[in-house]
């Protein structure tokens, strides 16, 4: 196609980018800083500026492009090159007939129509039937794809399937020989635009894969194909360089299921998608034996297995607002508790109190998974390795408002503990306490007549026989004086010398709780010590089961050898930012032991009409709790839960996932992740033990309580990010100005002016080479940094250097 050269050098002169944009009714987005046009945008990520040849230019951060006033033209209109060529001629006002003088421009419009039919029809049954074994397609899945002109055999002998343009009309395909590896696009030049199934601008539920092969694998095998799907959409956007193309496709209120490749590549790829789809966006995880989806179905994987998958999957992204991943800090969202993970008597236990009392779920929630957990004390524990085992035992923190309503909440989950104690006590002290008094006071009599005696008549020779039966009766002594103490299954707002003391006279088990635990978190922080130093080593070790001695002022320290605690405190908004605050119960590990959340929980109103918890749903939960206590918290010994198969690998995975993530999204929570597998054995514990009650030891831990588990433990890390979301914010701060810093020492000692990856590691301003690259292609992508990637003058490898940007875009 051929156009004026001067005509259109004369339009630029003319019809500047900004005067363009006035012209389009954008005059308010030709700025150096301002929104996007193109697509939702929170904060500034779009910039209008002057190129080297002083013509305008514009670039979006985010990833919608960069370029001219044609190009700007081309992209707000969908038109081609050619096409905004002619737009931009007429919006300048210039007469269309053409002077002699002309430039070539090609484009795909200028290429013959691409005849995709043919491809279609060339597929034949034959070609179908293998393409389905291939690949471990259900041959009615591959005829589906076929009807509705999704795969084609190109040149009858590369399968092959379609490229749309913006218009949806075919302009090309992506092939594949059947005989061997090795993509080409077709025609040439013709760009390499996503693979959709489905409508996306309607979709609810959107999976995403890298490669078509992956996406035909899912939705094969979740029978996507043969039942209506109006709200569900998939896309593959075949390769990891195209997924910035997802700029403003996804619909904001949508629900993005990415599915990586075990590999790097999908590591990498997963994080453009978080970045570029603007909405919610969940990680599915795949075992770690396959290498992606296609493979998984071909080595079995079952729909239930997806789904299984799709029901655990993490959030990994917040939908970006611009190309600052990390901008200002957001409060947390109040994400839906997941009570449907809970076994019957526990979730209609919940969701009965959150409704009679019009609080959030998540408030009853924690009550319940505390409760429980305290009610198996030491016994009930799980096999979680060839030579470890797991207790049940959680440390849980929520936050809410006061007068929203923690004590009405907290009492109906608590009271069956409080009435289980109270009858312990009154039993112990009719039946116990006389026996144990009367049996002191004999050894009283007998140690002081052994004592009389021997001093008169016992000859040299027998006197060590004498002192070991008086240290038999002074241990015995001291045995019986332990059961003295009142017995306790609740301590509230008591010190750590005391809580100690306690777990001491109580065969080492406790339920530290408390609806407003704002004088145990003062007592644990040092509030009312004369060192006014945290005393957080009693939890720390009664948390894993360590043995742990306690100094006590003026008395005999106390030791324990195996102490188990559980922790449920309710406290408000301003002392969980004080506990955030505190660096040092992060360095010791006590924050990271901690399940924390905040329940949003606000002062609501009493309508006219209010529910009743029924009376068989708080009789069914008083039952199990009494169970619990009675079979394990009072038992001898401690009982074991086995893992189904099922179960130990779907809980291995997802501690090796969160081993993977500690070097890349986690690495700044790389204290609090590591502990987040941990978590997940622990509250399967506890939802086994809900589901079986004394039974508990007889079942194996199945995959559905697995999976259950680690969806509550991906709910409270969300929960936990959030909280820490500040906390994050600066500690990024701090390792940019650190990068920074370094390209200053550097272009002042050796005349350098950027930095690699290689000097970031080597400064330990990151801990390794990955998490190295990463930092720097985060600052790139906020516009800190820019990259340029440099080979050696006689060949070698490829290095991206990094130099400090001249005009910032981050504020």
């Amino acid at each position: 196609m051929k156009l004026p050269s001067n005509k259109l050098a004369q339009a630029k002169r003319l019809l500047t980018l900004s005067g363009l944009m006035s012209a389009l009714g954008l005059a308010e987005h030709a700025k150096k800083s301002t929104k996007c046009p193109f697509h939702e945008d929170g904060s500034a990520s779009f910039s209008v500026y002057k190129g080297k040849d002083g013509a305008g230019r514009w670039k979006c951060h985010a990833g919608c492009g960069s370029g001219d006033a044609i190009d700007f033209l081309a992209k707000h209109k969908g038109l081609s090159k050619t096409e905004a060529c002619k737009e931009y001629i007429r919006l300048a006002g210039l007469p269309s007939n053409c002077t002699p003088a002309t430039i070539e421009i090609h484009t795909a419009s200028s290429q013959p129509a691409f005849d995709w039919a043919s491809c279609v029809k060339a597929m034949n049954a034959s070609h179908r039937s293998e393409l389905a074994t291939q690949r471990g397609y259900s041959r009615s899945f591959v005829d589906w794809l076929h009807q509705h002109e999704l795969v084609g055999l190109f040149r009858g002998k590369n399968v092959a399937f379609p490229v749309h343009d913006a218009q949806g009309r075919v302009i090309g395909c992506h092939c594949r020989p059947l005989d061997r590896k090795g993509w080409f696009f077709h025609p040439t030049g013709t760009p390499s635009s996503h693979l959709v199934i489905g409508n996306i601008a309607s979709a609810k539920v959107i999976l995403a894969f890298e490669s078509q092969w992956d996406l035909f694998a899912v939705w094969d095998r979740l029978g996507y194909h043969s039942r209506p799907t109006a709200d569900i959409a998939a896309i593959a956007t075949r390769g990891a360089n195209n997924v910035k193309a997802l700029v403003g496709i996804c619909p904001r209120d949508a629900m993005l299921y990415a599915f990586p490749q075990n590999d790097r590549a999908g590591r990498d790829w997963l994080v453009s998608v978080t970045q570029f789809c603007g909405c919610r966006c969940l990680e599915v995880s795949t075992p770690a034996g396959p290498k992606d989806a296609n493979d998984w179905t071909r080595a079995g994987a079952t729909s239930q297995d997806l789904e299984s998958a799709m029901n655990v999957a993490i959030e990994v992204g917040k939908p970006p607002t611009s190309p600052t991943l990390l901008s200002e800090p957001e409060e947390p969202e109040a994400m839906p508790f997941p009570v449907d993970s809970m076994p019957p008597a526990m979730a209609e236990m919940v969701a009965g109190i959150a409704k009679s009392q019009r609080v959030p779920v998540v408030l009853a929630g924690v009550c319940a998974l505390g409760v429980v957990s305290a009610a198996m004390g030491l016994g009930l524990e799980v096999l979680s390795g060839s030579r470890r085992v797991t207790r049940g035992n959680l440390y849980i923190l929520a936050s809410a408002e006061s007068g929203t309503g923690k004590s009405e909440v907290f009492g109906p989950f608590i009271a069956p503990m409080l009435s289980y104690e109270r009858a312990s006590v009154e039993h112990w002290r009719r039946h116990i306490l006389p026996k144990v008094r009367a049996e002191i006071g004999l050894l009283d009599e007998e140690i002081t007549a052994m004592q009389k005696r021997s001093a008169r008549e016992v000859a040299p020779m027998d006197r060590d026989a004498v002192v070991e039966t008086l240290a038999a009766k002074r241990a015995r002594k001291e045995e019986l004086e332990a059961k003295t103490k009142t017995p306790c299954l609740i301590a509230q707002d008591i010190t750590t010398e005391r809580l100690g003391a306690l777990l001491w006279e109580n065969r080492e088990q406790l339920f530290s709780t408390s609806p407003d635990a704002r004088k145990v978190v003062d007592n644990l922080t040092g509030r009312y010590s004369s060192s006014q130093m945290n005393d957080e080593s009693l939890y720390l070790q009664a948390f894993s089961g360590d043995p742990v001695r306690v100094e006590r002022q003026g008395r005999a320290p106390v030791v324990l050898n195996k102490p188990c605690l559980a922790v449920l405190w309710l406290i408000q908004p301003d002392l969980l930012k004080k506990l955030v605050s505190d660096d040092s119960l992060s360095a010791s590990g006590f924050f990271p032991r901690l399940l924390l959340c905040d329940t949003l929980a606000t002062p609501s109103r009493i309508e006219s009409e209010t529910f009743t918890l029924p009376v068989e749903v708080e009789t069914r939960w008083d039952g199990m709790i009494r169970d619990l206590l009675s079979s394990f918290r009072d038992a001898v010994a401690p009982q074991q839960i086995t893992p189904s198969t099922g179960a130990l690998r779907l809980l291995n995975e997802f501690h090796n996932e969160i081993v993977d993530r500690c070097d890349t999204d986690l690495a700044d929570l790389r204290p609090f992740a590591v502990r987040y597998a941990e978590q997940a054995w622990r509250v399967a514990v506890v939802l086994h033990a809900g589901q079986w009650g004394a039974e508990a030891p007889s079942h194996d831990l199945s995959v559905e309580t697995a999976c259950n588990a680690v969806r509550l433990i991906r709910w409270f890390a969300s929960q936990q990010q959030a909280i820490l979301a500040r906390t994050r914010l600066s500690a990024a701060t701090k390792l940019e100005d650190e990068v920074l810093e370094l390209l200053q020492r550097m272009n002042k000692r050796k005349s350098q002016d950027f930095v690699t990856a290689r000097d970031v590691h080597r400064a330990r301003i990151k801990p390794t080479p990955d998490t190295s690259k990463a930092l720097l292609a985060l600052m790139e992508s906020q516009g800190l940094l820019t990259g340029e990637d440099v080979t050696p003058p006689n060949g070698g490898k490829t290095t991206r250097i990094f130099r400090a940007a001249k005009n910032p875009s981050k504020p």
